[in-house]
């Protein structure tokens, strides 16, 4: 089969795609005041290892507080050998112990429910990728 296009710039696009929509789904994980700091301790220290049973939602979603968090995360890919590598971070110092918990706390990985939640999206992306590729060959 001989590739109409080009290829290296589809690439490209999914690239930035599927980045942005891991981006997307982790500030939307991230970005939502439910509770204060006074009513989560009003409930008993939700995120404790301690209370398990104090959970009030999924430990992956991060109430927003300060914002700080929130407004760190960034996003870059790169395509090597054929090879496409999403890389998404939180740069905030407590972003570390959110995700790997603490003696105190529970693990709160957001970035496994951003994952889980863009999956599905990023099928859509490499599917409408596939078709346009597959177009352009039979041009």
């Amino acid at each position: 089969m001989r590739l109409k296009g080009d290829l290296h710039q589809a690439t490209k696009k999914l690239g930035h795609n599927v980045c942005n929509l891991l981006y997307e789904e982790t500030k939307a994980v991230t970005g939502k005041r439910f509770y204060s700091l006074k009513e989560l301790r009003g409930m008993g220290f939700p995120y404790s290892k301690k209370f398990p049973e104090n959970f009030v939602m999924d430990d992956r979603i991060i109430n927003l507080q300060s914002g700080r968090l929130h407004r760190s995360i960034r996003w870059t890919y790169r395509t090597s050998s054929g090879k496409l590598t999403a890389v998404i971070w939180a740069g905030a110092p407590h972003a570390a112990k959110l995700v790997r918990g603490t003696d105190k706390m529970r693990e709160r990985n957001f970035f496994s429910l951003a994952f889980d939640r863009a999956s599905a999206k990023v099928k859509d992306q490499e599917e409408k990728f596939f078709r346009e590729v597959t177009n352009a060959t039979k041009r």
